[in-house]
């Protein structure tokens, strides 16, 4: 169960991703904002990402991670939908409790709620909707590929713009290119070698056309059925990495 102080979960959404693939992976006993950061994560996006845990009932005030809860993100298929839902449930008792199947409203009315009823900011209010619409799609309350967050780059400052890195022929070499555009939403599509990316005025569009939301996720569903039967998974890419 969260504390009453614990903000809901307002993670942006490609962290909160990495948060999850993290701790299903690994046997850990206790978290902090430094095993975020070893794992390239920025000190502000550490501290949420802890704050998520906690949030979560999956670590408590000081950070000792609860067995009980952490092991529900470890198993497969349905099992680990149900368990992600034992999870989310409690921890947004408040919305549940006041919000008839929340997961289902408009994006607006659900942000509308969600700072009402825990007291949020409209800085904070947007990416906890959509931090909230991910757990429930991870829990199995919303189809799988609804929600999709903005691609991180390395170099990239709070305001989203990303620092130039590269020498003078590399930065060259990569003008024009699409995957160096900072207005796509990248897809997790479960593999390395097939990678999907959508202009967020797109998404941004989808929120309040039917027609070009249900359009969206068949296009979603059909990249990850070519990735699925083409693709190599991540988790055999992953294999030789070891636990933490």
């Amino acid at each position: 169960m969260a504390s009453k102080e614990t903000l809901p979960v307002y993670l942006p959404i490609t962290r909160l991703d990495q948060v999850i693939e993290l701790i299903s992976k690994r046997s850990l006993t206790d978290v902090s904002s430094g095993f975020f950061v070893a794992h390239k994560f920025n000190q502000s996006d550490a501290s949420l990402a802890v704050n998520m845990l906690k949030f979560l009932g999956v670590a408590d005030e000081n950070g000792k991670v609860i067995q009980e809860t952490f092991r529900k993100f470890q198993v497969l298929g349905e099992s680990r939908k149900k368990g992600i839902e034992e999870i989310i449930r409690p921890a947004y008792a408040k919305l549940f409790g006041t919000v008839e199947a929340p997961q289902d409203l408009p994006i607006n009315e659900l942000t509308n709620d969600l700072a009402r009823i825990y007291g949020l900011s409209a800085r904070v209010s947007k990416p906890a909707t959509l931090a909230f619409l991910k757990l429930c799609e991870y829990a199995g309350l919303k189809e799988e590929g609804s929600i999709v967050g903005r691609k991180r780059t390395e170099g990239s400052n709070k305001s989203g713009q990303t620092t130039n890195t590269k020498s003078g022929s590399e930065s060259q070499s990569s003008r024009g290119r699409s995957s160096e555009r900072d207005d796509l939403i990248h897809i997790d599509t479960g593999t390395s070698e097939v990678v999907f990316r959508i202009s967020k005025d797109i998404q941004d569009r989808a929120w309040n056309n039917d027609d070009l939301n249900a359009d969206m996720r068949i296009l979603v569903r059909s990249v990850k059925a070519f990735a699925e039967k083409y693709g190599i998974p991540k988790e055999n890419d992953s294999l030789t990495e070891g636990k933490a």
